[in-house]
């Protein structure tokens, strides 16, 4: 299982999104932003995901000068939000956040929410874990 190989959507398309989840977080405070595929920015770290053993790369990576730990973010695409290998990586990456005291946050565009909402629920992953990007005039 490689969840990175089955994620189909457009490329423009989620490199908006990072960009957008990285320039949200800068405004929150978030320092060292790493995101992945931008060129203003460093990938992220892959991480192992211990029960996996396996590497899997969030699509943001923050860290905040108030917090002793990380927040892990990735991007929830429309187009992505039926895929099976989408939950098992959120779940993945929300349980490696969890063991860690680290954040995990989901972005998702506003008109997306109550869709992500449902798709988080059939894979367990809290609701808590889903942010709606704020739009951008």
């Amino acid at each position: 299982m490689n969840p990175e190989q089955t994620i189909h959507a457009s490329h423009d398309t989620r490199l908006a999104m990072v960009r957008a989840v990285a320039q949200e977080l800068v405004s929150e405070g978030w320092a060292e932003i790493r995101a992945q595929a931008c060129p203003e920015y460093r990938d992220p770290q892959p991480i192992v995901v211990p029960k996996l053993n396996e590497l899997l790369q969030p699509d943001v990576c923050a860290s905040h000068p108030a917090r002793p730990a990380p927040l892990l973010a990735c991007v929830g695409v429309a187009d992505d939000l039926h895929e099976a290998a989408v939950g098992r990586r959120w779940r993945a990456l929300a349980a490696w956040a969890a063991d860690r005291q680290a954040m995990f946050a989901i972005f998702v565009q506003p008109d997306d929410y109550p869709r992500a909402c449902a798709f988080a629920a059939r894979w367990r992953i809290d609701a808590e874990h889903l942010r709606a990007l704020t739009p951008t005039h």
